[in-house]
C-alpha cells in the first residue's frame, strides 16, 4: 500500500482564509460602528451631570471588607435559613489557582456557566486577601475608565461581574485596562462559557468590518486575562469537603450532585427547570411554561436584550398550540406572568423582569440546560419570523448567525437576504459566506461585490479567496489582496503571504509579515515562522514561534509541532499539537493524530482521528484518510473501507474515492476499484491518475499504466500528488517493464524531492543486484526518517543471512508498527532456539484474525515448520 498520511488540515481550502464576521449578539451591534470615543458633553447636560455625581461617588467607595452581602456583589442568593439567604462557603478546587493568579497588577477571568459558583469563589478570594483594599465595581466601560483615572494612586479592586457588559459601548478599552494594571490594580471578573463563545477567534473577523474594533478590543481585553474555569459539576474532592459543613442546604444539595452543581442546585436553578417542565400540564401554568419557553428560545436563537411583553404575548402562542391549546386549559395572561415571575425560596424566578416592568428575559440557567441539551427540540419556525420582521437589522443579523449553528440554513439565508436589501453591508457579506459553503463561486462572488459596494472591506479578501478558487493567476484576486493587506487586514495578509509562497515568492512573503508584525504581534509572528519553515530554516523558524507562542498565539504551537516532527521531535511534537488543539485550533487534531501514529501510539491516533472525524464537516476529510492509512497498515481492511464508504456517502467525489480505489485494488477487486478512479480521472484529479497508473501496474499491465503516470507527470507538485510520488511510482513502473537503471534514476529523484518510500525501494532493488551495503544504508536512512517498511527489509535481510539477535529486533520493531511480518519473526525466533515464544507469538496472531497465522495453525507446529 503505498497511501501516506496526510497532515493537511483536511479543509477544502486550508491554503485560504475565509473572514466570517459573526459577531454574535446586541453585544456588538452595527448601530455603533467604529464609534469607540465619547462624544464631548456640554456643561449642564444631563449625560455631565451624571458623569459628575459618578466621579464623586468614587470619592466614597467602600473597602472590601465593608461588603458585607455576597448578594449585592453578585451571588445568587439560595433559599432563606436562619435568616440567612448564602449558605456558607465551601473550597472549590479552583481557590489554590486563584489565591495564585491574583495579584496586583493582574487580571484574573472565572469562566463557566450559570450558577457554577463563579461570583462567590471571587467574593470569598477577595475577602480573605484583599479586604483592606478599595472596590470598584463599575457598570460599564466609561465607569471603568473614570474609575482608572480618579483612583490611579489607591489601593483597589476592580470587580467586572458579568464582564460582557464591558465589551459593548461604551466599551472597556483594553489601553485603559493596561494602564489598571500598570496602577497594580487588582482586576478579577467573570463571564459565562456562552457568552466568551460570541468572540471566540473562531468567529474571527477582518480588522476592518463594521464592529470589529469592538469584536477586536473584545479579544484584545479577553487575552490581557489569566483564565480560570470554573466547572458546574463538583469534583470528587469537592463533594467531601461540602459533606463536612452543618449547613442543612448544603447537605440536601449534595443528595443531587450526580445530577447537578452543588451551586447551581443551592440557587433554585435546576427546581425552577422542574417547575417550568411541569406547568405544561393541563390546569397547572401551561401558559406561563409557554411564555417561559418562548423567552429562553429568543436567547438560544441570539436575541440577547429583554423581550418586550408585546413580543413575548405574541411568541408563546405557537408553543402552546404545539402542546395542545385550549385542551391544557391555559390560565389567563396576567396569571401566567404572575407565576412566571414569582421567585423561588426568595431566590431566582422563570423571568427575570427589566427596569421598566414591561420587558422580561429567562433565567440564564435555564438557557444553559438547553444549550448543552443536544435532544433540546429546535425553536419553532414561527420565532425566527418574529425575530425577523420584530427586531432590528443589527439584532437580526445575529439571529441569522445563530441559523446557521442550528443547521437552519434556509433561515439564515432569508435573514441575510432581509439585511442585504436594508443596505446593511452584514447580510451580502454572509449571503457570500453561504454560497462558498454550498461551492456556488459565482453567487459568493456576486455577493461579496454587493458588500464591497455596501461598505465592507472585510469582503475583498474573501472575493480574493473565491477568485483564486476559480483561477489560481487571478491578477484581480491579487490586487484586492494588496489593497486589503494595506489597510492591516489579517486575513488579507495571511491569504496575500500564502498566495506569494505557493509562487515561491519568499522575499515578498517575508516583507508582508515583517511590515505586520507590528500591529498584528503575535500572529505575525505566528505567519513568519510559518514562512521560514516552508524554507527549512529552522533555526529562525524556532526564535519566531517561541516567540509568537510566548506573545500569546496557540496557534504558533501547531507550527511548533510541525517543527519538531520535521526535526525528529515526535513526543514535543505530540505535546505542542495537544497545546493548540486544547486551545481550541482545530485544525492541529489531525496532525496530533498523525503524530501519535508515527509514535506508534496507535490506540491514541484512532481516537484522535474519530474525534477529528466527528467534528466539523470541513475538517473531516484528512482525519478519514489518515485513519482509513492506519486501519489498511493494520489489516483492518473491511473497517478501511466501511469508513471511506460511510465518509463518501456525505462527501461525493472527495479524495477518499481514490483512496477506497487503492483500498480495493490491494485486495484485488479491479473491477470494483477501475470505476471508483476512472470517475475520479475524469474530474481531473492527479491522485486518480496515480492510482490507475498503480492499478495497471500492479495488474501486470505496465502498458496501460504509461498513459496515466504521463498525467500525473504533468501535473506533479501539485496539492493533490508530489512530485516525489509521482516520481517513485515511474521508479516501481520502470522496473516491471525490466528497466532498473531507468527505475533507479527515478528513485533518486523520488529521494531529492524528499520521499522516503523511494529509499526503500532503491534499497530492495540495491539489495537484488548484490549492491547490500548500499541497501543496507538507504534502509537504515529511510527507518530513522520513521518509515516501518524500511525495519521489515531490514529484519529480512539479517534473517536470510541468519543474524538473529538483529533480525529479530528489527522485525519485533516492525510488528509494533504495524508490519506484517509475524511469521517472519515466528521463524527467528524458532531458529534461535525460542520455540515457546514463536508458538505463543503464532497463536496471538491468529486470534486476532491474521489468516496466514491461522491457517498455518490448522495443519503445523512451529516445530514442524521448522
Amino acid at each position: 500500500m503505498t497511501s501516506q498520511y496526510d497532515p493537511n488540515d483536511g479543509s477544502s481550502d486550508s491554503t485560504r482564509q475565509w473572514s466570517s464576521v459573526h459577531d454574535h449578539g446586541t453585544s456588538f451591534n452595527q448601530k455603533y460602528g467604529l464609534q469607540i470615543y465619547y462624544s464631548p458633553r456640554e456643561p449642564g447636560s444631563v449625560a455631565s451631570l451624571e458623569a459628575t455625581a459618578r466621579r464623586e461617588a468614587l470619592t466614597d467607595l467602600p473597602l472590601v471588607r465593608d461588603c458585607h452581602d455576597a448578594i449585592e456583589f453578585g451571588v445568587h442568593p439560595a433559599a432563606l435559613a436562619g435568616g440567612n439567604r448564602v449558605p456558607a462557603y465551601v473550597r472549590r478546587d479552583i481557590d489554590e489557582d486563584l489565591e495564585t493568579l491574583l495579584r496586583p497588577g493582574r487580571f484574573v477571568l472565572l469562566i463557566g456557566d450559570s450558577t457554577a459558583g463563579k461570583s462567590r469563589c471571587a467574593y470569598e478570594i477577595l475577602q480573605a486577601q484583599y479586604a483592606d483594599f478599595l472596590i470598584h465595581s463599575p457598570e460599564n466601560g466609561e465607569e471603568f475608565s473614570e474609575g482608572v483615572l480618579a483612583l490611579a494612586d489607591q489601593r483597589k479592586v476592580i470587580w467586572l461581574d458579568d464582564l460582557e457588559r464591558f465589551l459593548t459601548p461604551p466599551i472597556l478599552p483594553s489601553k485603559m485596562l493596561d494602564e489598571a494594571l500598570r496602577q497594580k490594580s487588582v482586576i478579577l471578573g467573570t463571564i459565562r462559557a456562552e457568552q466568551l463563545n460570541l468572540i471566540s477567534p473562531r468567529y474571527a473577523t477582518g480588522p476592518n468590518a463594521p464592529n470589529a474594533q469592538l469584536l477586536r478590543n473584545a479579544r484584545a481585553v479577553i487575552s490581557r486575562a489569566h483564565t480560570i474555569h470554573v466547572e458546574r459539576r463538583w469534583s470528587s474532592e469537592e463533594i467531601s469537603r461540602a459533606s463536612r459543613i452543618s449547613d442543612p442546604r448544603i447537605h440536601d444539595a449534595l443528595h443531587h450532585s450526580d445530577e447537578v452543581g452543588v451551586a447551581e442546585y443551592l440557587t433554585a436553578g435546576p427546581q425552577l427547570y422542574i417547575d417550568w417542565k411541569s406547568a405544561w400540564a393541563p390546569g397547572v401554568n401551561p401558559r406561563g411554561a409557554a411564555l417561559v419557553a418562548a423567552a429562553v428560545d429568543f436567547k438560544r436563537i441570539g436575541v440577547t436584550s429583554p423581550i418586550s411583553r408585546a413580543i413575548l404575548e405574541e411568541a408563546h402562542s405557537d408553543y402552546l398550540q404545539a402542546r395542545g391549546g385550549a385542551r391544557l386549559r391555559p390560565e389567563p395572561i396576567e396569571e401566567a406572568l404572575h407565576w412566571a415571575l414569582q421567585p423561588l425560596h426568595a431566590t431566582s424566578s422563570l423571568l427575570t423582569p427589566s427596569e421598566d416592568g414591561d420587558s422580561f428575559e429567562a433565567f440564564d440557567y435555564l438557557v444553559d440546560v438547553m444549550m448543552r441539551d443536544t435532544a433540546a427540540p429546535k425553536p419553532p419556525g414561527s420565532l425566527w419570523e418574529i425575530a425577523l420582521n420584530r427586531f432590528s437589522p443589527e439584532v437580526v443579523h445575529t439571529v441569522g448567525h445563530r441559523a446557521e449553528e442550528m443547521k437552519e440554513p434556509l433561515v439564515a439565508k432569508k435573514i441575510y437576504h432581509v439585511i442585504a436589501a436594508a443596505g446593511v453591508d452584514h447580510g451580502s457579506f454572509h449571503l457570500g459566506l453561504l454560497a462558498v459553503q454550498q461551492g456556488n463561486l459565482e453567487e459568493a462572488e456576486r455577493w461579496y461585490r454587493t458588500a464591497i459596494s455596501q461598505g465592507n472591506r472585510d469582503a475583498r479578501n474573501n472575493l480574493a479567496a473565491t477568485l483564486l478558487r476559480s483561477d489560481e493567476n487571478s491578477t484581480e484576486a491579487l490586487e484586492l489582496l494588496k489593497s486589503a493587506a494595506a489597510d492591516d487586514d489579517f486575513y488579507a495578509i495571511d491569504n496575500l503571504g500564502d498566495l506569494y509562497i505557493r509562487r515561491k515568492n519568499w522575499e515578498a512573503a517575508e516583507e508582508l509579515y515583517a511590515r505586520a508584525v507590528e500591529k498584528h504581534g503575535a500572529e505575525a509572528k505566528k505567519l513568519m515562522g510559518a514562512l521560514l519553515i516552508a524554507q527549512e530554516r529552522w533555526d529562525e523558524a524556532w526564535r519566531w514561534l517561541d516567540d509568537a507562542a510566548l506573545s500569546g498565539s496557540k496557534e504558533a504551537y501547531f507550527y511548533l509541532g510541525i517543527w519538531h516532527e520535521q526535526n525528529g521531535g515526535v513526543e514535543a511534537a505530540i505535546e505542542s499539537y495537544e497545546i493548540a488543539v486544547a486551545a481550541g485550533f482545530l485544525r492541529g487534531i489531525n496532525n496530533l493524530g498523525v503524530a501519535l501514529a508515527k509514535a506508534n501510539r496507535r490506540s491514541e491516533a484512532e481516537g484522535v482521528f474519530r474525534r477529528a472525524i466527528g467534528g466539523s464537516d470541513s475538517m473531516s476529510v484528512a482525519p478519514t484518510k489518515n485513519l482509513a492509512v492506519m486501519l489498511m497498515r493494520d489489516g483492518r481492511h473491511s473497517e478501511a473501507e466501511q469508513l471511506l464508504v460511510t465518509h463518501l456517502e456525505q462527501h461525493p467525489h472527495s479524495d477518499a474515492e481514490v483512496l477506497l480505489g487503492d483500498l480495493l485494488v490491494e485486495q484485488n477487486r479491479i473491477k470494483e476499484a477501475l470505476p471508483l478512479l476512472s470517475a475520479a480521472a475524469e474530474r481531473n484529479s492527479s491522485m486518480a491518475y496515480l492510482g490507475l497508473a498503480r492499478l495497471y501496474r500492479t495488474q501486470g499491465e505496465p502498458r496501460k499504466a504509461i498513459p496515466w503516470i504521463g498525467k500525473a507527470l504533468a501535473v506533479r507538485g501539485s496539492e493533490e500528488v508530489t512530485s516525489a510520488q509521482v516520481a517513485c511510482e515511474m521508479g516501481l513502473l520502470q522496473e516491471n517493464l525490466g528497466e532498473p537503471l531507468r527505475a533507479a534514476f527515478w528513485y533518486k529523484r523520488a529521494i531529492a524531492d524528499g520521499s522516503v518510500k523511494a529509499e526503500v525501494c532503491l534499497g530492495y532493488l540495491c539489495e537484488r543486484t548484490n549492491r547490500t551495503r548500499q541497501a543496507i544504508k538507504l534502509y537504515k536512512h529511510a527507518m530513522e526518517a520513521g518509515d516501518n517498511h524500511a525495519l521489515y527489509h531490514l529484519g529480512q535481510y539479517y534473517l536470510g543471512r541468519g543474524q538473529l539477535k538483529s533480525a529479530i529486533d528489527f522485525l519485533g520493531r516492525a510488528q509494533k508498527a504495524g508490519e506484517d511480518v509475524v511469521m517472519m519473526l515466528a521463524y527467528a525466533y524458532q531458529a534461535s532456539g525460542r520455540p515457546k515464544e514463536a508458538m505463543l507469538l503464532v497463536e496471538d496472531a491468529a486470534k486476532s484474525g491474521h489468516k496466514a497465522a491461522a491457517d498455518f495453525l490448522k495443519t503445523h507446529t512451529v516445530a514442524e515448520k521448522v
